[in-house]
C-alpha cells in the first residue's frame, strides 16, 4: 500500500469519520452523514474489508436516496461497483457502475458547473 493510502487507513481516520458521522445526523445534516459514511466505505476498502465497505456505501446511498442528493447517490454507485470487482461480483459489479455513470451522465456539464459556482 502506498504511503498515501497509509495514511488514510489509520485509527485515528476512522474515529474522525464515525464522528464526523454522528455529529452530521444530530445536526440534521444526513448529507454530511452520508459523505462520512462513503468516505469509511473508501477506507475499508483500502485494508480490504469489503463486506464492511458494502455495508458503508449501502447506507450512504439509502441516505443519498432520501435526501434527492444525486451526485452522492452516483459516487456511493461507483465505490459499490468498485467492492462488487474486488468481491469478484463482476456482473453486479458493471451494472452498478452503468447506474453510477449514466447519473453522472444525466447530471451533466450544469452540475459540475454548479458545484464549480458554489465554492
Amino acid at each position: 500500500m502506498s504511503p498515501a493510502g497509509e495514511s488514510f487507513t489509520g485509527k485515528g481516520k476512522q474515529q474522525a469519520d464515525v464522528e464526523v458521522s454522528r455529529t452530521g445526523l444530530a445536526a440534521g445534516d444526513l448529507a454530511a452523514a452520508c459523505y462520512a459514511l462513503n468516505v469509511r466505505g473508501v477506507i475499508a476498502i483500502y485494508q480490504r474489508r469489503y463486506e464492511q465497505a458494502e455495508a458503508y456505501f449501502s447506507e450512504a446511498l439509502d441516505g443519498f436516496r432520501v435526501g434527492n442528493n444525486f451526485s452522492g447517490i452516483a459516487t456511493a454507485l461507483c465505490n459499490l461497483s468498485r467492492v462488487h470487482a474486488a468481491m469478484g461480483r463482476t456482473d453486479s459489479a458493471i451494472e452498478l457502475a452503468m447506474q453510477g455513470i449514466a447519473l453522472w451522465k444525466r447530471l451533466g456539464a450544469h452540475h459540475m458547473l454548479s458545484m464549480a459556482d458554489s465554492r
